[in-house]
């Protein structure tokens, strides 16, 4: 008897915990799209930082040749002078472009993350329909166990 009576609140227990994991994956998904766009929005910070120190060494850079020039003017500028300021200005576009992919790197790994983050956060929306199912499957047991359990009780009160 106590398991028929007990059955419509088996239920709503059941239909209130859904609702609860609903709200809890639905809440992930809203926090997970948050962290995304903040991933996406701090690799667009790095993608300007790296701009500014690309500028920044490219600037002392050309200041370093300036100098190099006017003494070089200055002293003359002999074959191995040339040299040094060729083989300095090399070193320098290398340092720019370690810069660049450093930065870059940084970027898209940012990216990545948050793409990441964004396809859990939908991947877990993508189980609301099957919690859904299963708590109309729970719901539909307790029932069935509250009719069979009737039915026995009928039977066994009109077999008496």
């Amino acid at each position: 008897m106590g398991e028929i009576l007990s059955a419509p609140f088996q239920i709503k227990a059941s239909k209130a915990n859904q609702a609860a994991q609903e709200a809890q994956i639905k809440a992930q998904a809203q926090a997970d799209a948050f962290n995304a766009d903040i991933m996406e929005r701090n690799a667009r910070i790095v993608e300007g930082q790296t701009q500014a120190a690309i500028e920044k060494e490219d600037r002392q850079r050309r200041l370093r040749l300036g100098n190099q020039i006017a003494q070089g003017s200055v002293g003359g500028l002999s074959g191995s002078a040339l040299d040094i300021i060729r083989d300095n200005t090399e070193q320098e576009v290398l340092n720019i472009l370690t810069i660049k992919q450093q930065g870059l790197l940084e970027s898209q790994s940012l990216k990545e993350q948050a793409a990441l983050t964004r396809a859990s956060g939908s991947n877990s929306l993508a189980q609301i329909p099957l919690l859904r199912k299963a708590g109309v499957a729970e719901r539909m047991g307790i029932g069935a166990r509250a009719i069979g359990k009737a039915g026995e009780m009928a039977a066994k009160g009109g077999a008496g």
